[in-house]
Parts: C-alpha cells; structure tokens; sequence
C-alpha cells in the first residue's frame, strides 16, 4: 500500500537490475521502492498534478517522470532530491526563454544510453541533451540541459517510445490521428507511418529495449506493441508496418500493458478485476492473474515476476513457481 489516500498508481518502472521500482501515482507524488521487501522508500515530490510516466537511467541512479501538470522532472533515487526541471525553449520569445509547457508532456525517457532526454510536448517531439554531476562545494547532484532538436509532427503526440540500453535512432509516436508513426533522428524525417493503426488516438506504445540478462535475436527490436482505449492490443512488424499479431482486450480505460523481458508473454488488465497473460507466439491467454482494479503492469528484466499497479495505491508482485 502506497497512499494513504488509495491513489491509484499510474506508472511504474523497473531498474535494470530490477533491484528498484519506480512507482508514480495520482497523489502527485511518486516513490521508488527497494526490492525484495520494498521497506526502504525514496519519495519523489515536487509534481502539482498526477503522475503519468516514470523511466529509468541505465545506471539506475536516475528517474524521469511527467506528470499532469505541464512538467518532466529528473530525480536523484538515492535521496529523492530534484536534479532537473526541464522547461520548454519557445522559439517565439525574445532570445528563445525558457518557459513553462504549454500542454502536458507526454512520455519523457532517458534517450542514447542517458545522453539525451526524449519528450512530447503537442504536435512536437524534443530531445535535450543531459548531464549530472554532484556540485563542487556540496553533495548534492545538479543536472544541466540544453535544448539539441525540436521535431514537429502534423498531429498531436498521445504516446512516446524509444530504446536506451544500446543505440537506436529509432522513435516510436502514437499519433491522435490514430496512427503510428516511427521517426528517425539519423534521417530527420518520418521513416515509417502506419495510418489507422487503432480505432482511437493510441495511450501506450512500447518498444522491445531487452535485457541483459535475456538473450534476444536482433529481430526482435523489429517489434513493437500498441494500444488504443476500446480496441485490441496489437504487435507490430516495422519492417513491413504490418499488424502481425492483435489480443482481443479492449478497455473503457487506458490501461497499460506490458511485454516480458524474454518477449514471450503479454501482460494485460482487463476489467474483469484479472490480468490476462498471453504467450505472444500463440492465439489466446495462457493464464489469468487476479488483480483488483489494475492500471498499469510491468515485467522484471531480471526474474520471471510480474508487478500490477490498482486504483488503491497498491503494488502487487507475482512470481512464475
């Protein structure tokens, strides 16, 4: 139980050794725990709206949230201390001001190997380049950023995906004209577009990063999976832009699926109180884990474990035996 207050639990986030998970929620405040046990904490608060994205740096010292209140903020994780408050550079203001977001941000990720840090702000896709490093007269670690590209789409950006533990100059955008489009940076330009990919505005877009301690055929960075309020989950081929695989679980609620680290199985909530595991490689769900109210699940990288985040506040983990 994370809240006092039953806030539901929008985000979460394994580290790369899954020895940490970053958990975001709607009480405007986020929390990493430490794993197993979970009984030592490191609040994250500094957000005035709930929490809707939590990412982790490669060396799991660092974490990037968004939330509802127009921000992206980067936290040190060993004392909760804010390292960065990325603000928006407006190319219409004298000498290009740093200002507040005009609109939420959607999906801020570290980028390159935690060279750069990716966001969505509207129709516009920005990447800053980042560095951290402790003060010279105190302990404290202090962050500094600079403002590398701003790429515009045609439509708003609903979802954001790109790897971070090798280098892919591949983005991956859910677009509210209900498409997915795949931006290059090598190319500056929209390498792929695949239109209609949903019967809605896509919420979640997810891309295969890997794990290190998984091995992976180089084909599986081909993939990447998508989903849209009230229709499937779907599984994409970039190569051909094609739909190759679609679960058939739709939700009144954006709820957030999830691919396990070996890229066999499919995490889904569903509203019958349930998480539908799927074995991606077959047709229908293989097993059905009794979760309450959930909204967002994550895989371990490291063990067969699954996390479901509730409406409640509460985090739950469940282990393959």
């Amino acid at each position: 139980l994370l809240s006092d207050r039953l806030s539901p639990v929008h985000a979460l986030a394994y580290s790369r050794d899954s020895d940490m998970i970053a958990v975001g929620l709607a009480d405007y405040s986020g929390v990493v725990l430490r794993l197993p046990t979970g009984s030592k904490s490191v609040p994250l608060v500094g957000h005035k709206g709930p929490l809707t994205s939590a990412k982790w740096s490669t060396l799991a010292n660092h974490v990037i949230t968004t939330a509802a209140d127009r921000s992206c903020k980067v936290w040190d994780v060993t004392n909760g201390c804010l390292i960065t408050d990325i603000k928006y550079k407006d190319g219409n203001t004298k000498n290009c001001e740093k200002i507040e977001f005009k609109k939420d941000t959607v999906g801020g990720h570290f980028y390159y190997i935690d060279k750069f840090i990716l966001l969505a702000h509207m129709n516009e896709l920005l990447l800053y380049k980042h560095h951290a490093e402790k003060g010279k007269n105190s302990k404290r670690v202090l962050g500094r950023y600079q403002s590398i590209c701003c790429s515009t789409m045609l439509h708003t950006i609903t979802a954001l995906s790109c790897c971070n533990s090798f280098y892919s100059t591949l983005v991956v955008c859910g677009l509210s004209d209900k498409s997915i489009c795949i931006y290059d940076y090598n190319q500056e330009e929209v390498a792929l577009k695949i239109p209609d990919a949903h019967t809605r505005a896509p919420h979640h877009v997810t891309t295969i990063d890997g794990s290190k301690y998984v091995p992976h055929s180089p084909e599986t960075h081909n993939l990447i999976m998508s989903c849209s309020v009230m229709d499937d989950v779907k599984l994409w081929d970039v190569r051909s832009g094609q739909c190759i695989k679609s679960y058939n679980k739709s939700n009144r609620v954006a709820s957030i699926p999830s691919i396990s680290s070996c890229v066999r199985y499919l995490a889904v909530p569903g509203e019958d109180h349930a998480v539908h595991l799927f074995d991606i490689r077959g047709s229908g769900p293989v097993s059905k884990i009794q979760i309450d109210n959930v909204l967002t699940t994550v895989f371990s990288p490291k063990y067969p474990q699954l996390a479901g985040g509730s409406t409640g506040g509460v985090v739950t983990f469940y282990n393959d035996r």
